[in-house]
């Protein structure tokens, strides 16, 4: 190696080691400069917890109340359905106290016996319940009671360590059971057609009130018409749910294909239609705007399907064509006798064929009886479409 090449070597060592010099300092200062502020924190999270006295939002805590109260209560002569709930958290997300207003019906002699108030902690880790307080109690009463108890309450807004599993509720070993997901949206369903029909077999008129008043205003002409429908208990086969304009909407569906549909803003605070032709809903009116001419035909027999299977000749009379209903009956008794003596109490609809004949939709149906294995018969209707799903005719050959 010359001497050029050793000089070019050193001098590559000596910017290398002032580099690594400079580097070394750096790297201490910043180490020295470092504050506890700018170190990493584990920071634990703030749990909050509400514990001041307030309305319960939720109805499956309704639906757990009840079945607690059944059980407590022990007798089925009497139907308990709690209408107005309210809760003080006693430990974070674990224990409840709840302020329950029930109506009380004696299904022996189907008569009102009236309210009743309850006072039941639930404690979520056990999933037991404890009854502290059981007594008659007006609904004026009750609304004074709570007033009461919100006035002198200590609650509100707090450190959930303050009170968590700070156990206040005794274990009483009663179980209480919590529903979720599909098994809630049925228990939903079960709740409020067994409270509609409890209230129709006591109070009609309380029942009437219940109903959606656009509904039964197009469905039953007055009161007295919805007293002589016959309204039977609600079986339950099939229920979906549903989200429209900020609320719940439940469609439950019998064993013979008839409707039940509640809609619900909050708790026990309730619309019911019996019926999802009257007055159908947004989900139906937009899949048939969707269909053909004669998916829409056969839309309509569905729904002429489910009149007779309610017992709706008022309904179904109204959607004949008016020469065939002159030509065919003199009135809606004549049609109501005609469909009782040739039809099912439980009829389904297959479509055997459809075809365009002079602007009609003909539909040959095979009508099955669901209650009777292999009891059927065939029916041509005729449908002319309307301008809209509640505006068609229809005529059949007898």
């Amino acid at each position: 190696m010359n001497k050029k090449s050793i000089k070019f070597v050193l001098l590559f060592i000596i910017f290398l080691l002032i580099f690594l010099v400079i580097l070394l300092f750096v790297l201490q200062k910043n180490q020295n400069n470092k504050t506890p502020e700018s170190e990493e924190t584990t920071v634990e999270p703030v749990l909050i917890t509400d514990t001041s006295i307030k309305e319960v939002e939720s109805i499956s805590i309704y639906i757990s109340v009840q079945e607690a109260i059944n059980s407590y209560k022990s007798s089925s002569n009497v139907a308990v359905i709690p209408v107005k709930i309210y809760q003080k958290e006693l430990s974070y997300n674990e224990e409840y106290e709840y302020y329950v207003q029930t109506l009380q019906y004696n299904l022996l002699n189907n008569s009102v016996i009236g309210y009743c108030y309850y006072v039941i902690d639930f404690d979520f880790s056990s999933y037991t319940y404890t009854v502290k307080n059981e007594e008659i109690l007006s609904n004026s009463d009750y609304n004074e009671r709570i007033n009461k108890l919100i006035s002198e309450d200590n609650g509100g807004i707090t450190d959930a360590a303050d009170n968590i599993k700070s156990k206040t509720v005794e274990n009483s070993g009663n179980k209480f059971t919590v529903y979720r997901n599909d098994s809630l949206k049925i228990k939903i369903a079960e709740y409020y057609t067994n409270y509609f029909y409890i209230c129709y077999i006591n109070d009609e008129n309380f029942a009437y009130a219940l109903l959606d008043e656009n509904y039964s205003t197009k469905r039953f002409s007055s009161i007295e018409e919805f007293k002589k429908s016959n309204i039977q208990k609600f079986e339950l086969d099939m229920v979906n749910r549903y989200y429209q304009d900020g609320k719940d909407l439940y469609v439950a569906v019998n064993p013979s294909g008839n409707y039940f549909i509640i809609e619900e803003s909050k708790p026990m605070d309730i619309k019911i239609m019996l019926d999802s032709y009257t007055t159908p809903l947004s989900t139906t009116i937009e899949k048939y705007q969707k269909e053909n001419d004669v998916q829409k035909a056969c839309t309509c027999l569905e729904q002429i399907k489910e009149m007779i299977n309610n017992g709706d000749f008022k309904t179904l009379y109204s959607h004949l064509n008016k020469s065939f209903a002159d030509n065919s009956f003199k009135d809606v008794n004549e049609l109501k006798e005609y469909i009782t003596k040739n039809y099912y109490k439980a009829n389904n609809f297959e479509y055997v064929s459809a075809g365009l004949t002079d602007g009609y939709y003909v539909v040959t149906v095979r009508v099955v009886n669901k209650e009777t294995e292999g009891d059927n018969f065939e029916v041509k209707y005729v449908v002319k479409l309307g301008t809209d799903l509640t505006n068609f005719e229809l005529s059949f050959a007898k």
